[in-house]
C-alpha cells in the first residue's frame, strides 16, 4: 500500500508538471541580422538574412539596351521548443535603410529601418 501511495504521488505531480511552449521566430528584411533562443533555450544563435538583385535586360534595338534591377526582401523563420520558464526574445539589427525590417515572434510584432530592436512575446 505504502508503495501504491507513492507511485500515486508521483504520478499527479508529473501530471502537473508545465507543458513546453512552441516559439515562432520570423523575419523579413533587406538586410538584417537577427539574435534569438536557440531550441535548447540555453544559447543565443544569430542569422543573417539578406535580400537579392534582380536584374532585367530590356532590348530598346539591335545595340541599346536597359538593365533594369530590383531589389527584393527575404524572409526567415525559426520553430523552436522551449521549457515554459524560459524567456525567449528577438533582437533584430537592420542595416540596409532602404526598407523596414518586419519581424515578429510568437505573433508580437515590429520593425526597424535601421538601427537594433529588441522584442519579447
Amino acid at each position: 500500500m505504502k508503495h501504491l501511495s507513492l507511485i500515486l504521488a508521483i504520478t499527479i505531480l508529473a501530471s502537473c508538471g508545465k507543458e513546453d511552449r512552441v516559439i515562432r521566430y520570423d523575419a523579413t528584411c533587406d538586410l538584417c541580422y537577427i539574435e534569438y533562443i536557440g531550441p535548447n533555450a540555453k544559447n543565443i544563435l544569430t542569422h543573417k538574412v539578406e535580400g537579392y538583385w534582380q536584374y532585367d535586360t530590356i532590348p530598346l534595338s539591335d545595340t541599346t539596351y536597359i538593365v533594369d534591377s530590383t531589389r527584393f526582401t527575404s524572409t526567415w523563420s525559426e520553430t523552436v521548443t522551449m521549457q515554459h520558464n524560459d524567456f525567449p526574445y528577438m533582437k533584430v539589427c537592420d542595416w540596409s535603410g532602404r526598407t523596414p525590417a518586419t519581424f515578429a515572434i510568437n505573433g508580437s510584432t515590429g520593425s526597424v529601418l535601421s538601427g537594433c530592436v529588441k522584442i519579447e512575446p
